[in-house]
């Protein structure tokens, strides 16, 4: 699914910036100030899709590698997968999300782990009894549940 939205973002690019080429070259020396106020939305534009496409993935393999690196390891049982539906702007699509538990480190009580969205689907049987569940030892709402079987 990343690979389609990163190619969407280029192509979506590639097209503002011909719109923006063909704005100028139509405006000539006309309207400055709306060739400016184009190109401070473009620059925005462009940003937004950099921040998106190249930011937000390597924060969280950090985020991940720390957690993998300094968090506490954890043994979680399985209890199921639960298979959602979101209605956004762009459409109606299935995810699905592993649940497990395990005793929370910090509080000593039984509590409930949720991976993150995965857009396969996947079979009760391929999942494993025990998953590791590593935690933030300063935040234990922040963790990470170690997902290798499903090969995404």
């Amino acid at each position: 699914m990343r690979k389609n939205f990163q190619t969407f973002l280029i192509v979506l690019v590639s097209v503002m910036i011909l719109y923006f080429l063909w704005k100028i070259i139509e405006l000539g020396n006309q309207d400055l100030q709306a060739a400016i106020i184009t190109v401070g939305i473009f620059i925005v534009m462009i940003s937004v899709v950099f921040y998106s496409v190249f930011i937000t993935p390597k924060k969280e393999k950090i985020r991940i590698s720390k957690l993998k690196a300094a968090g506490l390891k954890i043994k979680t049982k399985f209890i199921g997968i639960e298979g959602r539906e979101y209605n956004g702007h762009t459409g109606k699509y299935r995810y699905y999300i592993v649940k497990t538990q395990g005793i929370d480190p910090f509080s000593q009580q039984t509590k409930q782990y949720y991976s993150k969205h995965i857009y396969k689907q996947i079979e009760s049987k391929d999942v494993p009894p025990e998953i590791e569940v590593y935690i933030d030892p300063q935040e234990s709402k922040n963790y990470f549940m170690d997902l290798p079987f499903l090969n995404i």
